[in-house]
């Protein structure tokens, strides 16, 4: 549920700036808010106490997005069909 709301905001706030989205960009960023709720769910079908399985779905987002910033790791970029535009159809 956390990967969705963050991705719906991040999607409507990109729309009324009028910007490209965050998702079609190489910034890894819901990648690691799925990989952290892989984590703890994981984890807690696992049968782990809750804080357990909530401290490490937080390491790896953690891990994750500290190694996209200190190492610029990144997700292969969006690259639209031939004839389409991003731009074109933000506008």
């Amino acid at each position: 549920m956390g990967v969705f709301t963050g991705v719906l905001g991040g999607i409507i706030r990109d729309m009324l700036a009028r910007e490209r989205s965050i998702l079609l960009k190489r910034e890894i960023y819901v990648a690691a808010s799925a990989a952290g709720a892989c984590v703890f769910l994981g984890l807690q079908g696992l049968g782990f106490i809750s804080v357990v399985s909530a401290l490490a779905g937080f390491i790896c987002v953690l891990i994750i997005r500290g190694g996209t910033i200190m190492f610029g790791w990144r997700l292969p970029a969006y690259r639209s069909l031939p004839g389409r535009d991003p731009e074109e159809i933000m506008k």
